[in-house]
């Protein structure tokens, strides 16, 4: 698993995603987390009120013949489900996600690129906004 250091690449947006238990705070010698899971969770949740509160938004609507744009209501339950999915699939693949990044700051086989620290640095300030 890719340990989230200070000094490190893509330091700023796994410690946002480590907030929100998307990528897991595992310790070296640690084998099972169970922030993954609470994340799904959570999301499911926040995801099934966002599509209850949408659906009573467009039922009402309809009922009321209040002429107005649905679209939003559309665009809430799409947005909703394209974060469920992409929560999931980095869930999903997060051993791959970690590998990648292992393998994108392991600079023995390649040696370490020119200016790297300088733009870890401004990736890591762009990250954080």
């Amino acid at each position: 698993m890719y340990l989230v250091k200070k000094d490190t690449a893509f330091y700023a947006s796994l410690k946002t995603l480590r907030f929100f238990f998307v990528y897991p705070e595992l310790k070296e010698n640690s084998t099972f987390n169970v922030a993954p899971y609470m994340s799904f969770i959570l999301s499911s949740l926040v995801f099934v009120i966002f599509i209850f509160g949408s659906s009573i938004h467009v039922v009402m609507s309809i009922r009321a013949n209040i002429g107005g744009d649905i679209s939003e209501d559309l665009s809430v339950i799409l947005g909703g489900l394209g974060m469920m999915t992409n929560v999931g699939m980095f869930q999903h693949y997060q051993g791959r996600w970690s590998k990648f990044f292992t393998d994108v700051t392991n600079f023995e086989a390649f040696g370490k690129p020119t200016d790297f620290d300088r733009t870890r640095e401004r990736g890591n300030l762009f990250a954080t906004g």
